[in-house]
């Protein structure tokens, strides 16, 4: 009977730190994607370039019969395991659309800006253009 509820105890035990470690884990991830979300007031590629680090590289290319530009971010060092890099999606004039904290799970961004590296674009020909005009 003793040797049951000492198993008992430990199943519980174990239980307990997995919910814990999952728990964990679900929370730096939520936290890991809020630092990769552009900064607060930052809506287009010159203001962009300002405050971030250089780019992994810049990829150029057209959806909806205009043309793009998609920032890769370099990947942060993390327990977070992302299959890609950060992407922010720019249009024609610059303006930031969209981003994704991990292109390699992000179908979605992936199938509507372009994310392969055919077309690159070193910053200061993008910064050229890629703005208001």
């Amino acid at each position: 009977m003793r040797a049951t509820a000492h198993s008992r105890r430990g199943w519980i035990l174990l239980a307990l730190t997995g919910v814990l470690a999952l728990l964990s884990y679900v929370g730096l991830s939520i936290r890991h994607r809020r630092t990769l979300a552009p900064p607060e007031g930052v809506k287009n590629l010159e203001q962009f370039a300002a405050v971030m680090p250089p780019p992994l590289y810049l990829n150029v290319g057209e959806a909806r019969e205009k043309e793009y530009l998609v920032w890769s971010a370099p990947m942060a060092s993390t327990i977070y395991l992302p299959s890609g890099p950060p992407g922010y999606a720019f249009d024609h004039t610059g303006a930031l659309v969209d981003w994704s904290a991990d292109q390699g799970d992000d179908l979605g961004f992936r199938e509507r800006w372009p994310t392969e590296p055919e077309h690159q674009l070193s910053l200061d020909e993008a910064l050229k253009r890629f703005r208001i005009r």
